[in-house]
């Protein structure tokens, strides 16, 4: 693959998970907001103990958001891996060529196979994922209650920053990177599901976008290649692929790198 194809195949994987990680962060985004009123309430009324404690009920709220968006993240980032691969030469090996029909047919059995291994995923690390997104909603709670009480604010003054924090800027922000984290995630276990699918012989490569925001670990890893079974090696730390929840939030947060499957030619 030359250098131009490679680094517009690494910009529409880019694309595609932004376009997904938009949608869950609108979501996060008005559960965070709706936490931080029912937590203001609480601090409003004097009950500072019980203004994180809220964050349980909005949990239910936050398992919905993700498991709809990630499972269509993942599953679109698996269709875009099956149409790359469908054009290349090694495809030869699982598809007769018997016409477009068969080979659609084909397709929609191998995009079905992803699709279960992409829901066992999902049924295997929603809680987590769950819990994840509550700490980090319990920590801007805490963090409001923490600057209202050093500025020695009122209850009702704290209360109010406490709306005008988890709703707001600090909120927002918070909702974007976790968004964009986990629908990384999502889209290279959709890629990795795709991939395995086919059953072809693959090797994969990290694809990093060369840009400024590349952290310099990334920017080293780029070209990396290892067979489809084995882990890549990124500042020090093993993963399956780029944003692997395995990583450390140094290696994973925000990251935009993504996995590049190549089959191997016959000679």
């Amino acid at each position: 693959m030359n250098r131009t194809r490679r680094a517009r195949r690494i910009a529409r994987h880019v694309r595609l998970a932004a376009s997904h990680e938009r949608a869950l962060a609108h979501d996060l985004r008005k559960i965070f907001a709706r936490a931080g009123r029912a937590a203001a309430a609480h601090v409003a009324a004097g009950q500072d103990h019980l203004a994180v404690a809220v964050v349980a009920g909005f949990e239910p709220a936050i398992a919905k958001a993700l498991r709809a968006r990630l499972r269509t993240a993942a599953m679109a980032s698996a269709q875009l891996v099956l149409e790359e691969l469908t054009g290349e030469k090694a495809f030869g090996v699982v598809f007769e060529q018997t016409g477009a029909p068969a080979l659609e047919q084909k397709l929609l059995s191998l995009f079905d196979v992803a699709e279960r291994a992409v829901v066992d995923w999902l049924s295997h690390h929603a809680a987590e994922m769950v819990q994840r997104v509550s700490q980090s909603l319990k920590r801007l709670i805490r963090g409001s209650l923490k600057r209202g009480k050093e500025a020695n604010e009122p209850p009702r003054v704290l209360a109010r920053r406490m709306r005008d924090e988890t709703g707001g800027e600090i909120g927002q922000r918070r909702a974007l990177v976790i968004a964009r984290t986990e629908t990384h995630t999502a889209s290279q276990v959709g890629s990795e599901a795709a991939a395995n699918a086919t059953g072809l012989a693959l090797d994969k490569e990290w694809g990093a976008t060369e840009d400024a925001r590349t952290r310099p670990d990334h920017h080293d890893a780029d070209g990396q290649t290892v067979d489809k079974d084995a882990d890549f090696v990124v500042g020090g730390e093993r993963c399956k692929f780029p944003g692997d929840a395995s990583l450390s939030a140094k290696q994973r947060a925000n990251c935009r790198c993504v996995t590049l499957w190549v089959p191997r030619i016959p000679k």
